[in-house]
């Protein structure tokens, strides 16, 4: 099994910083949110901020369900392929490696509330995931990423933040553009 150097308390503290940008972003008029720059995104801000926020919750879901020892999706981790453990060990996600799935793919209308909703649940897990750091490399067993593989407690912690950093950093790109 490929084994990984995590370091939990960086990769929570580094995703409440990037769950406080989240925040102030949708802070922002919706004109902010609504915009969209095709030479660098198909999805406008809004749509980035509901994805992750989505992401968020289910992926610290998994992490508190596999220091729980329940849930259906539990089983014995199976070695991450090369590919999956670069993405993780870097911290970083290529553009483009892979399409959203089905289930995370946000609306294609601007849906403040359920962003809202999304972001302050994950914002919630956020911190109950906190309070179990210490649990977090003692939970044996993973859950499926569907193109990463069975990620450990820390693990899905570790995507929550490289997943996250890395649609915020579309944002910024989509901010930036001219108009």
């Amino acid at each position: 099994m490929t084994t990984l150097t995590t370091n939990a308390a960086r990769d929570h503290a580094d995703l409440g910083a990037d769950l406080d940008r989240v925040e102030a972003w949708l802070a922002r008029d919706v004109e902010v949110l609504t915009r969209v720059v095709p030479a660098v995104s198909g999805w406008e801000i809004a749509r980035h901020l509901f994805h992750l926020s989505l992401a968020n919750e289910l992926s610290l879901k998994n992490a508190l369900a596999l220091v729980n020892r329940k849930g259906l999706l539990i089983r014995p981790r199976q070695p991450l392929a090369a590919e999956a453990s670069a993405v993780l060990e870097a911290g970083a996600i290529p553009r483009g490696l892979a399409q959203a799935p089905r289930f995370v793919t946000p609306p294609a209308t601007f849906e403040p509330e359920s962003v809202q909703t999304f972001a302050r649940d994950a914002r919630q897990l956020h911190e109950q995931v906190g309070r179990r750091l210490d649990e977090l490399a003692d939970a044996p067993d993973g859950i499926p990423h569907q193109l990463l593989g069975d990620l450990s407690a820390p693990l899905w912690l570790r995507f929550a933040r490289t997943h996250t950093a890395h649609h915020l950093a579309i944002i910024d790109e989509i901010a930036a553009a001219p108009d």
